[in-house]
């Protein structure tokens, strides 16, 4: 099982991203709902 959607510090970095792309308040949701989904989709892979 998978437990980091992004490996090596990348969670940082790619919350930064988001933050900078939508602002701090929106980009810090926006970031929560895609590691949810993707972690959701990783989930019924299996």
């Amino acid at each position: 099982m998978v437990k980091h959607l992004y490996r090596h510090g990348a969670k940082y970095r790619e919350r930064r991203s988001f933050e900078k792309r939508y602002g701090k308040k929106k980009g810090r949701y926006i970031y929560g709902a895609v590691v949810g989904k993707v972690k959701r989709e990783r989930a019924a892979k299996r």
